[in-house]
């Protein structure tokens, strides 16, 4: 039996393989599925921080918490746009506007829906509009940043709680749009997760 050190080298050279092809223009999208305590988090951390020193890519980490709620998950997958964008981790000492007024310049419509996506929740709007919008913000910012993205969703299956009928239709649509972005999810609900 192979050790747990081992197959995590494996699964964690696999998942740089298939980033340096969504470089050269292929993407093959993965799911790194198991229960919960074997490592899952450890190693998309790893991945994360390994891939945060990569300059021709921007790497988003969304930690899909089932206890979130939809304003608070908002919240959370700005944090870590911005954090791709300006190169450091989600835990800012200053607040979110600051950074917004500073990336206008260069991502004009990441900013330009990063508000409106934030007045819709401050207007209680919890709808299939504003999940769209949460949804097809890394395809805004590969587009204006002319590169490529890695978007890890860690217990990706929590999104099943997004205030829409269909969460993973229209998650799955947006994958399908998005060419230039390779989703690296994970979920401790194996079961569920090969459902969807």
């Amino acid at each position: 039996m192979l050790s747990s050190f081992f197959q995590r080298s494996v699964i964690e050279k696999r998942i740089l393989q298939r980033v340096e092809s969504l470089k050269k223009g292929f993407r093959q999208n993965l799911s790194v599925l198991g229960s919960d305590g074997i490592g899952k988090t450890s190693l998309l951390e790893t991945i994360y921080r390994h891939l945060g020193r990569d300059k021709e890519i921007l790497t988003v980490y969304v930690q899909c918490d089932a206890a979130l709620d939809f304003s608070d998950l908002v919240e959370r997958w700005i944090t870590a746009i911005l954090a791709s964008v300006i190169a450091a981790r989600d835990e800012y000492q200053e607040p979110l506007s600051t950074y917004l007024a500073a990336l206008e310049p260069s991502l004009p419509k990441t900013v330009e829906r990063v508000r409106s996506l934030r007045k819709m929740v401050r207007r209680g709007e919890k709808n299939t509009a504003a999940v769209r919008e949460l949804l097809s913000l890394t395809a805004l910012l590969a587009e204006e940043t002319e590169k490529k993205l890695v978007l890890i969703l860690d217990e990706f299956h929590a999104l099943e709680d997004l205030p829409v009928p269909d969460p993973f239709g229209l998650l799955g649509h947006q994958i399908m749009l998005e060419k230039h972005t390779l989703y690296l999810v994970a979920s401790s609900r194996p079961a569920l997760a090969l459902e969807i």
